[in-house]
């Protein structure tokens, strides 16, 4: 039978109401394992007390790689005006990289017509090139450190909710710099249109690519220690999925030996009040799972020797509706039949149990014929026996 959140407040105050029934229902519940109980949720509330300030560092670790972020960017910015807005934008766009690349292969192919051009610079040229493959070799090395960090990314996906915000403005940024790379094409038309112009512009590029290969260094150690920081959060995460396991185990186990102690409260209520009136038990009260879980099943004999099924339901507060909708299910033929089939074929005595129990309910016990119990005793007694042949009742 499940057992809610509400059914468990309202035990728990009831208890509190009546301080003389905890010690009755600590001799009907507890056992030897029961009495760590209270280690056991001390312990659960260290672990949760740790469980947050693991959280925090986790916190802390993605506040410093939001700032990391950000050097990042402004490092990017003091590069070339061209060079500059590609290399910011690889380093803004990290799933992006395969569009930059492409767009530093345009600007090398736009480079080659240049030097076709410029016979006169053929040296300087030389030493553009040069640095322009150490620069792409840059490129793939960052490529591949991009990889290794995508891979640990995948793993925190709530945390990286934020930095995937954050990348939305970043592919706005691209726009943009792929439309300042768009510029770059009509600038590279007019450059070769001012060839004359280029040697003084040569020079201005090789003294920005310089810039352009420190802040590149800057970007591999940033990188390298947002691994280390997301080494740290996949541990933490690790941790807190350990310790969410565990509270999870130990509420389960919990609901479980609660439910147990309705039931067995229950079977003992019914089994005085019908002895008071001069029921024998003929065997052990039992539990029957069915389509819906009888909680009490109890076979007896009454004072004029002839056999009767007691079955009880057992609610932590039970409220109207409840107490409806099990009258109507004992007095359902088809249920009756599946009762039968599984060795309880009536008559039946209907009880049903509660802990708390509304006012509503007691009326609407009265007003369908079926017994009420609580932890008191008998407060509805039913009218009549539920006969399961031809659906007819006898009192």
């Amino acid at each position: 039978m499940p057992l809610t959140t509400m059914d468990l407040a309202d035990l728990i105050r009831l208890l509190e109401e009546h301080p003389e029934w905890q010690a009755q229902l600590r001799r009907q519940v507890l056992g030897e394992d029961f009495v760590a109980l209270p280690e056991l949720l001390r312990q659960l509330a260290e672990s949760q007390q740790r469980t947050d300030e693991q959280i925090k560092e986790m916190l802390a670790a993605q506040r410093r790689t939001d700032e990391r972020f950000a050097e990042l960017a402004a490092a990017q910015a003091r590069a070339d005006k061209r060079m500059e807005e590609l290399a910011a934008a690889q380093q803004r766009t990290e799933e992006r990289l395969s569009r930059l690349e492409a767009a530093v292969e345009a600007l090398a192919t736009a480079q080659q017509r240049t030097e076709e051009r410029l016979e006169e610079l053929a040296a300087a040229q030389q030493r553009t090139e040069e640095r322009l493959s150490r620069l792409e070799a840059a490129v793939e090395a960052l490529a591949a450190a991009q990889q290794r960090t995508e891979e640990r990314l995948e793993k925190l996906a709530a945390a990286q909710q934020r930095t995937e915000e954050r990348l939305e403005e970043l592919a706005a940024a691209q726009q943009r710099t792929e439309e300042r790379l768009e510029e770059l094409a009509a600038a590279q038309q007019r450059t070769e249109e001012r060839l004359e112009e280029l040697a003084a512009a040569q020079q201005r590029t090789e003294e920005r690519l310089e810039e352009l290969a420190a802040a590149q260094q800057r970007t591999e150690e940033r990188l390298e220690e947002l691994a280390a920081a997301q080494q740290r959060t996949e541990t933490g995460l690790n941790s807190l999925a350990r310790t969410y396991r565990n509270l999870s185990s130990a509420f389960g186990e919990l609901q479980t030996a609660f439910g147990a102690t309705i039931e067995e409260e229950a079977g003992a209520v019914l089994q005085i009040v019908l002895e008071d009136k001069g029921y024998r038990m003929l065997q052990e009260p039992y539990s029957l799972a069915l389509d819906g879980e009888v909680d009490v099943v109890m076979l007896l004999e009454d004072p004029q020797g002839n056999r009767v099924w007691a079955l009880v339901e057992a609610k932590a507060r039970l409220s109207r509706r409840q107490v409806q909708d099990w009258a109507q299910q004992m007095k359902s033929e088809g249920w009756q039949m599946r009762l039968a089939t599984h060795g309880v074929p009536g008559p039946y005595l209907v009880y049903i149990y509660g802990i708390r129990v509304d006012e509503s309910a007691i009326e609407a016990a009265k007003q369908h014929g079926i017994g009420l119990l609580t932890g008191r005793g008998e407060r509805v007694a039913p009218r009549e026996r539920i006969s399961p042949s031809a659906g007819r009742k006898s009192a």
